[in-house]
């Protein structure tokens, strides 16, 4: 196909409309022509309608009649309509050219052909005239090739600002390089006349050709679409927004290639206009563009929608009389393309229609994505078997929309929330806050304080407490559940910022500081006191001191035997005690106290055939272990190769993907500011505040660490996610969705649905595991403690469940690429992965389930190699983003001490982990229909 001759210039009409103008206000119309490269537009300045010999009834103008009047208005004057004459162009040998020849039957322009400008372009014809200036064909001597020069308005010369702004919009255009994109080569002035050289197109404008020819087959134009999807993409990767985009700026190349033009250059327009104005191609402009609100991506999304709407069905879709007549049709939806022509395929008429949503939001997110839902190729598929790794934006764009069918979807959701409450109903079976009705920790409080003052403790000015877990040496894996209460005569705060309040932290020490620990039937298992200046117990205090204590102490309530001390007390006492007591089956009860000045200081029970595992309750120079020092150096070998593996490796693995390129910045960016916040959000909920400058102290440290985890976060992605997208792209898809800034993607809830569905699922699994009769029975479950001091801790700890669920899905998808590395066989490699997945289930269901016989861990064995095998396959083809929602659904149902009985104390800590669930659910629900029909009942 040859480009259009010199002098064959298709009217053109320039609209201006002031930015108040609306229903009833007439708009200003002026005239012009253009060719084969037509005058770019800008969002907020004036634009231009569509080309042809009867834009209104062809491609959407406004009314015929205005269009051809000042269309021949703009010809005869030469160019726009009240505008000064330009000065006259540069002749071939730099001076003024005198030929300038304009008549009423042939209009060669400035230049005629032949013209040498600047002893490097030859001018060989013009090829069109519009509102943007005169487009030629030339040759450029130097590199010896055809080129497209526009020389553009003689106004700008005299604005420096313009001026300044477009070769601004000149040097990011000229980055754009892609087969389906008219190259933006060069800005230049001779003599003061300013133009763009441009590549030159050997072809025919879609315009032109949906004329000539009605609409194309169905197959063809779905390859036009999808070339069009890519020079779009390839300019939108860039920053560049065309504004423009309409039938006339798009060319056919003579090898029936798309090629778009203009790209870049439509800020050029407003410059031209008077301040206040609204300019573009209104048919072809989104609802955004028209009223003057912004331009973003999805802005020529929707243009893009217009366009194929017309390449399919070869008609535009508004044809309107007036601009008050086109706001009026953007209120409604289009008609389908099927009912013009039944051939065009249900999934390209969905997707086109999408593109046409007034709300920017429910449009493709890219035109990557819209050329994935138009069909043809896999993309995805195909980079994968050229050996290439696909972009996170290739990625991003697979997979389709995710959307469920409302029916399934609320199938789903449902079944979370049922789940939700049997995970409830059975923690009255396998929770030990629900077997041994656990006392509010408000009460125990009240009774330690009661104790305090009966003992003569002096005052104090802060005290803590809380429930918290003491695991023991010899027992089950389960800890057992301890209440601990503390009072200091100074505010109680940890020593570090990651460290919370508790027994051991910080440090018993000061003068006057008390500790009373009791067991979880509330029995007092351990007291002690810090020598204080108070005066001698007197009265009968002064004669049976021990009294209170052994009123609350575990500890039969018959007096006991005396008994040889054999721990020495840790605080400072003049005097040591022992009892015994033996039990109806035989065991021994051994207690040990100590007083200072006849005030009791020190109190410890326990079984003698459970001996504390604490150091400072062994006796003073008993001999050690002898093995401390070889498990310590075994445990430092151990923190050493993890340190490696987690921090190391894929610190040099990201730096090497950011040399070479081949990371997502902005995804691992994002991630990175999520762990951050929710690090801080998760320490601020609960943490210990106190009005004492000491607080202010672990400020420095608690951001210190939230950065370190998004410092870490950071890297282990862009150390991941490279080599993932190459091996298991599938599973990226919704999380790079999520990360690119889609969080409304139907995808990314039904990945977040199903993985709240995958967490309910595997506690019911241990719940199950726990009851199955195998082996003895494992000791009831404990619960976190942090989750039991209130509605603000219990924020807090569910914050800092989504902050592990990221870090521990990374974790996991770290183990891809360290399997490709060892092992090289791609089969191989994936059962690697599945082992190490198999041996971590196996290790956590063994400490959820605390079955530790050889039956019960028989069985936890093939559960976690069957869990295993699912996760790798879930994994590969469904999401990362799955995964995370499993773990952050997992982790707050294990966590939180879930229960039906309403009148517990701890009832509303439990509602918030159900809360936080049934809602994470029920928004993937609701994104993954947006849009749907609602079912018929």
């Amino acid at each position: 196909m040859a480009a259009p001759p010199p002098d064959v210039s298709e009217p053109d009409m320039l609209v201006t409309a002031p930015l108040a103008s609306g229903p009833g206000k007439a708009a200003t119309l002026t005239g012009g022509s253009h060719g084969a490269h037509h005058a770019p537009t800008h969002p907020h300045g004036t634009e231009i309608f569509g080309s042809g010999p009867d834009p209104a009834a062809e491609h959407g103008g406004l009314g015929a009649p205005a269009v051809q009047s000042l269309a021949m208005a703009g010809v005869a004057g030469g160019g726009p309509v009240g505008r000064t004459p330009p000065r006259p162009a540069p002749n071939a040998t730099g001076g003024v050219n005198k030929l300038m020849l304009s008549t009423g039957v042939l209009d060669l322009g400035r230049f005629v052909p032949g013209t040498l400008l600047g002893q490097r372009y030859r001018i060989v014809g013009r090829l069109g005239k519009g509102g943007m200036g005169e487009v030629y064909r030339a040759d450029d001597l130097k590199l010896g090739q055809p080129v497209a020069m526009k020389f553009l308005p003689e106004e700008l010369a005299q604005d420096e600002a313009a001026l300044s702004r477009l070769v601004h919009e000149v040097k990011i255009a000229r980055q754009v390089s892609h087969p389906n994109v008219c190259r933006v080569y060069d800005i230049g002035d001779i003599e003061g006349v300013h133009f763009i050289s441009m590549e030159y197109v050997d072809g025919e404008d879609l315009s032109t050709l949906l004329r000539r020819i009605g609409r194309l087959p169905v197959d063809k134009a779905v390859q036009l679409a999808r070339q069009m999807c890519a020079g779009l993409m390839a300019a939108h990767e860039r920053g560049v927004l065309h504004r423009d985009l309409k039938p006339a700026n798009i060319m056919i190349d003579g090898k029936g290639q798309v090629r778009l033009m203009d790209f870049g250059l439509a800020g050029l327009a407003e410059e031209l206009k008077a301040a206040g104005s609204r300019a573009g191609t209104p048919a072809y402009m989104s609802p955004e563009q028209l009223s003057g609100t912004g331009v973003t991506a999805q802005s020529d999304v929707y243009s893009l929608g217009l366009v194929l709407y017309e390449l399919f069905t070869g008609k535009p879709v508004y044809r309107p009389q007036s601009m008050a007549e086109l706001i009026e049709l953007h209120n409604s939806l289009p008609s389908s393309m099927r009912e013009s022509v039944a051939e065009v395929p249900d999934a390209v008429d969905k997707v086109v229609l999408r593109c046409l949503s007034k709300d920017a939001a429910l449009r493709p997110p890219s035109a990557l994505a819209l050329a994935t839902a138009l069909g043809g190729a896999d993309a995805l598929s195909a980079a994968l078997a050229a050996g290439e790794i696909p972009s996170p934006e290739l990625v991003a764009a697979s997979g389709g929309r995710g959307a469920l069918d409302p029916v399934k979807a609320g199938a789903a959701l449902g079944a979370v929330v049922v789940g939700v409450a049997l995970v409830a109903g059975l923690n009255a079976k396998v929770r030990l806050i629900e077997r041994d009705a656990i006392e509010s920790p408000v009460v125990l409080a009240a009774d330690a304080q009661r104790l305090l003052t009966a003992v003569g403790a002096p005052p104090a000015a802060d005290r803590a407490y809380g429930w918290t877990e003491r695991r023991r040496e010899g027992s089950s894996p389960h800890a057992e559940m301890m209440f601990w209460h503390r009072t200091e005569p100074a505010a109680i705060l940890p020593e570090r910022h990651d460290v919370r309040v508790g027994p051991e932290h910080p440090p018993l020490g000061s003068t006057g500081s008390t500790l009373l620990i009791f067991d979880r039937a509330g029995r007092l298992t351990e007291f002690r006191a810090e020598p204080s200046d108070l005066p001698p117990l007197a009265g009968d205090a002064a004669r049976d001191p021990w009294a209170p204590v052994f009123e609350r102490a575990a500890v039969p309530q018959e007096p006991g035997a005396t008994a040889e001390p054999r721990r020495v007390p840790p605080v400072a006492h003049d005097r040591s005690l022992a009892w015994a007591w033996t039990t109806a089956d035989g065991s021994r009860i051994v207690a040990h106290g100590a007083t200072l000045a006849g005030r009791p200081v020190y109190f410890h029970a326990e079984p003698q055939a459970a001996p504390t595992s604490e150091p400072a309750d062994e006796p003073v120079g008993a001999p050690g272990s002898g093995g401390e020092g070889s498990s310590d150096a075994a445990r430092f070998v151990t923190g050493l190769v993890l340190y490696g593996l987690l921090i190391l490796g894929p610190a040099a693995l990201a730096f090497v993907n950011v040399r070479r390129g081949r990371g997502d910045p902005k995804g691992a960016s994002r991630l990175a500011g999520f762990v951050l916040a929710s690090s801080l959000v998760a320490w601020l909920l609960s943490a210990r505040v106190v009005a004492s400058a000491s607080f202010l102290d672990l400020i420095p440290g608690a951001i210190g660490g939230a950065l370190y985890a998004a410092v870490l976060a950071w890297v282990v992605y862009m150390a991941v996610e490279p080599l993932v997208r190459q091996v298991w792209p599938q599973s990226l898809i919704s999380l790079s969705r999520l990360l690119s800034g889609d969080v409304r993607d139907g995808l990314v809830g039904r990945d977040v649905l199903a993985g709240c569905g995958l967490g309910v699922g595997w506690t019911l699994l241990v719940q199950g595991l726990y009851l199955l009769p195998v082996g003895e029975p494992p000791a009831p479950r404990p619960v976190d403690g942090q989750t039991l001091g209130g509605v603000r801790e219990a924020l807090g700890a569910a914050v800092g469940s989504a902050n592990q669920a990221v870090l521990l899905t990374l974790v996991m998808l770290f183990l891809v690429p360290l399997a490709r590395f060892v092992v090289r066989a791609r089969a191989a490699a994936d059962l690697a992965v599945g082992a190490l997945v198999a041996l971590g289930f196996l290790a956590l269901l063994v400490k959820q389930t605390g079955h530790a016989s050889p039956a019960g861990q028989g069985v936890l064995a093939v559960v976690a190699v069957v869990v295993a095998g699912a996760t790798v396959f879930i994994l590969a083809r469904l999401g990362a983003l799955m995964f995370m929602a499993a773990f952050f659904a997992a982790g707050l149902l294990d966590r939180f001490p879930l229960t039906l009985d309403t009148s517990a104390w701890y009832f509303g800590s439990g509602l918030v982990a159900a809360v936080a669930v049934a809602g994470l659910a029920a928004w993937g629900f609701r994104r993954t229909i947006a849009g749907q029909p609602k079912p018929a009942w």
